[in-house]
């Protein structure tokens, strides 16, 4: 079941256990870094809930159908062309479509508008014909202004019943608390990270943070300059980079063994934490921000 889903044992499991139940959540939030899956999972749990291969009154396999979705079915056939009439995914380039902007309104978005909010909601109430659920997903979900998340919080509290809603974000901190609270949360472990040959001492350093740990902020701060200036010969950029990324792999791997909300909200301020290096953010500055948090 859901076999397209690679590298998220814990999120197919997940998933994979409310298709057998039946018991599906009216909204779900898929939360994990970039490069995570968690789109292509959104489309494969809607392929699931309204492949063929599921008896007519549940969404249970029916037992000659054991892989779902199976991929050969019109429903299947109709997500992954994105041709089906009642899978709705919400991007940048379908809230162009939506509110009908020019190219150049187009190329500028960054964020999603009350319009396309209320455009879904038109949807959801329209009469299905051809599937259990209407799926309507939002790619980005973080990227909701207020205006639109209020909207989208109205939304959910009046959705139909045949309507399911999956909201996909890499920053789950952005979307609003009210939101959140509503979602069943499926959480997206981060794709396989490989160390650099010369990482030993950030390797080395990591460790020591995780198992020993800072025991208060000026522990933490004390380790941010460690790290900074684990090897000269790198510079302090590249230090705090591998360091870094040393505490994603630990963390990560934690999180796969014995995930829990904590775990994996300190990931994602690692992950954020790797981005402000890649935009050029001063590495002392960085660490010193992450650090703290991880106690």
């Amino acid at each position: 079941m859901l076999e397209k889903i690679k590298g998220q044992k814990k999120a197919v499991q997940q998933l994979a256990a409310d298709l057998e139940s039946g018991r599906l959540a009216e909204s779900y939030l898929f939360a994990g870094p970039e490069g995570a899956g968690k789109k292509l999972a959104a489309l494969e749990f809607a392929k699931a809930v309204n492949c063929s291969g599921v008896m007519r009154d549940s969404l249970i396999p029916d037992s000659t159908t054991p892989n779902i979705p199976c991929g050969e079915c019109s429903s299947c056939q109709k997500v992954d062309s994105g041709t089906h009439p009642e899978i709705f995914v919400l991007d940048f380039k379908s809230q162009s479509e939506l509110l009908d902007l020019n190219s150049e309104q187009e190329i500028k978005q960054k964020e999603y508008r009350i319009g396309s909010i209320r455009s879904l909601l038109e949807k959801a109430h329209l009469s299905s014909y051809e599937t259990r659920k209407k799926v309507l997903i939002i790619d980005g979900a973080e990227c909701l202004n207020l205006e639109a998340g209020n909207a989208l919080l109205k939304a959910l509290e009046e959705s139909p019943r045949q309507c399911l809603w999956i909201l996909v974000t890499k920053s789950p901190e952005r979307v609003l608390m009210t939101i959140r609270s509503r979602c069943r949360r499926v959480w997206f472990s981060p794709p396989e990270i490989v160390l650099d040959e010369d990482a030993s001492a950030a390797e080395k350093l990591a460790s020591e943070f995780l198992e020993r740990g800072a025991q208060s902020v000026s522990g933490a701060l004390e380790m941010s300059a460690r790290a900074v200036a684990l090897d000269k010969k790198l510079g302090t950029r590249k230090a705090a980079e591998q360091f870094l990324k040393c505490l994603a792999i630990k963390m990560s791997s934690d999180l796969r063994e014995n995930p829990t909300n904590m775990k994996a909200e300190k990931l994602l301020n690692i992950i954020q934490a790797q981005e402000g290096l890649s935009k050029n953010l001063s590495p002392q500055i960085v660490l010193d921000s992450v650090l703290p948090s991880l106690l």
